[in-house]
């Protein structure tokens, strides 16, 4: 099983499928996942004949994310450089130097614009993906 959240300040114990692909790593990379669906699994009530713990909470679709992944693509950056922060959602906050949280939230911006040109003018794929603030991304997120 693996430890999670549920909402800001909030914790619940939840595991991973036996068939999913990270059921069988053992050393994470990073301590965070995404995931497609939670699945709430057995228990039940105690007067059903369940085992009246509500069951298990699986997690299906997950896959490791690094967390430059989730600063990048991931829900709306507020920085807040005085106490050396920028946050996801108001959920995961990271230490980042008030510099490179700026730089962070300006290559957000640009990829926000780039994508909103796709969606004007869907044959700008290949454009894009030759695209400065996207390449940054991927050498960002990948290490390579």
């Amino acid at each position: 099983g693996a430890a999670g959240g549920k909402g800001p300040g909030r914790r619940e114990r939840v595991f991973l499928p036996a068939g999913s692909a990270l059921f069988h790593i053992g050393d994470f990379h990073s301590p965070y996942v995404v995931f497609s669906a939670r699945r709430r699994v057995g228990g039940g009530d105690a007067a059903d004949g369940g085992a009246g713990d509500g069951g298990k909470v699986l997690l299906m679709g997950a896959t490791e994310a690094p967390p430059m992944a989730l600063l990048l693509l991931c829900g709306t950056l507020h920085v807040d450089t005085a106490a050396h922060e920028v946050s996801v959602d108001g959920s995961l906050t990271f230490r980042a130097p008030p510099r490179v949280a700026v730089l962070l939230q300006g290559l957000r911006a640009q990829l926000d614009a780039l994508l909103e040109g796709l969606l004007e003018d869907p044959r700008g794929g290949d454009r894009i993906s030759r695209a400065p603030a996207v390449r940054t991304m991927v050498k960002l997120i990948t290490g390579h």
